[in-house]
């Protein structure tokens, strides 16, 4: 898989402005969104949560609290978390719209690197918003990429592009839709950090794969 440095997306813990007293606090509610490999339902078959839910679950183990989970879609997660019924929902990048209802980490833990995906027969390449225009683009409900590309989020949410903006919705599969879409020539493109993206193309064993990674959103 092609690797392209771009801007960086940044792991942010988003606390309620309904906020809990962390000194007392014994049971911290986290909602939280599926965005393997950092973050993942768990099944009976695979326990595992995703390494950033580990990172969390140690910094806050270590200190005496125990987590409860939940595992919603990201827009529900963002409403709950809003709303005062979760403290806190990890791996979500900075959005400049969120500032009004939720408080931010004041550190960032670490940046990702991202980039497009595209059929494999297509020359395409990002050079800038004009290169994105005609194209069938795919996202998800309540995604934001303001802190990669504030352009690129304009035009998602123009409404004169709503015809070209595919939002899958969903819980737990959302990017496995979207990139067997993109195969099968129902959207042109997604966007999404390259761990995603290696990571959905090992588990869907895309060994000769039909898609591919092309040049950063930037």
């Amino acid at each position: 898989m092609l690797k392209f440095r771009s801007f960086a997306l940044f792991l942010l813990l988003i606390l309620s402005l309904i906020k809990v007293n962390m000194s007392q606090a014994e049971t911290l509610k986290v909602c939280y969104d599926q965005w393997a490999p950092m973050t993942i339902f768990p099944t009976e078959a695979s326990p595992d949560r995703g390494f950033v839910i580990d990172m969390l679950a140690y910094i806050y183990t270590e200190e005496g609290y125990e987590l409860e989970y939940y595992e919603v879609p990201l827009a529900r997660g963002l409403d709950m978390v809003a709303e005062g019924l979760c403290d806190m929902l990890p791996e979500y990048l900075l959005s400049p719209s969120s500032g009004d209802f939720f408080v931010y980490a004041s550190e960032p833990t670490f940046s990702y690197s991202t980039a497009f995906v595209t059929r494999r027969d297509d020359p395409w390449r990002y050079n800038g918003i004009h290169s994105i225009e005609g194209k069938r683009i795919a996202t998800g409900p309540g995604w934001d990429y303001s802190s990669v590309s504030v352009g690129y989020q304009h035009y998602l949410d123009a409404p004169e592009n709503s015809g070209l903006v595919e939002v899958i919705a969903g819980t737990d599969d959302v990017v496995d839709r979207i990139f067997n879409m993109i195969i099968s020539g129902r959207v042109d493109l997604y966007a999404d950090n390259d761990l995603v993206l290696q990571h959905t193309l090992n588990r869907l064993n895309i060994v000769d794969p039909t898609v591919k990674t092309t040049n950063a959103l930037n």
